[in-house]
């Protein structure tokens, strides 16, 4: 696939994501920000900084409470 093909394809994913009324997107595409406009979206985006399931595992504990805060903050 080419990367524009895969850009366009995020695109998509996050936007369908917050229509279906999802409040958060969880992703590791560290590039997320410089390949999209995100600057009408109401989705919160969490950028996970290893896409090693492993590593990402034994974070698990702050990833929540990242999400967690997250929430928090938006009944404010």
């Amino acid at each position: 696939m080419k990367k524009d093909g895969l850009i366009c394809r995020m695109e998509i994913y996050s936007k369908k994501a917050e229509d279906k009324g999802y409040q958060i997107f969880v992703t590791t595409d560290r590039n997320l920000r410089y390949q999209q406009n995100l600057s009408d979206r109401q989705i919160a985006i969490v950028v996970l900084l290893s896409t090693s399931w492993p590593k990402i595992r034994t974070q698990t504990d702050k990833v929540c409470g990242v999400i967690n805060e997250i929430k928090r903050a938006r009944l404010c």
